[in-house]
């Protein structure tokens, strides 16, 4: 079977419309591409502003570690002084337990009277 296509003038309006509406349609899509593009331009960094940024960065990392340094030079400094303060008390405190521990034992013994005698055997005095 064969098709005969017929141009008629209402065919041929409609063929130019359909064109005129897909070529004003890619004009604005074009359009609309190099708006994009240049909006997302504006929006990336360059590298210049990355160079910018990272000295900035190590400038304040640098910055950081100088104070985490001071910091840990001033809590070294606590902590020796606490341990010298620990230290003095400890000995202070094991003077008096040695001297409470003397003071027990002499109170024991000499109010235990079994206790003076097994003193006494034990050193010979008492046969």
């Amino acid at each position: 079977m064969v098709f005969f296509f017929v141009y008629s003038p209402a065919l041929v309006v409609f063929r130019q419309s359909i064109l005129k509406k897909y070529s004003v349609s890619s004009a604005v899509v074009v359009q609309k591409k190099a708006e994009i593009k240049e909006e997302l331009t504006k929006e990336l960094t360059t590298k210049e502003d990355l160079i910018k940024s990272e000295g900035r960065l190590n400038d304040k990392t640098f910055a950081v570690k100088e104070d985490l340094a001071k910091l840990e030079g001033r809590l070294n400094e606590r902590i020796t002084a606490v341990e010298g303060r620990l230290n003095e008390i400890l000995t202070a405190m094991d003077w008096k337990t040695r001297i409470y521990f003397l003071i027990l034992l002499f109170v024991v013994l000499l109010t235990n009277p079994k206790a003076l005698d097994l003193i006494a055997k034990l050193f010979g005095l008492i046969k």
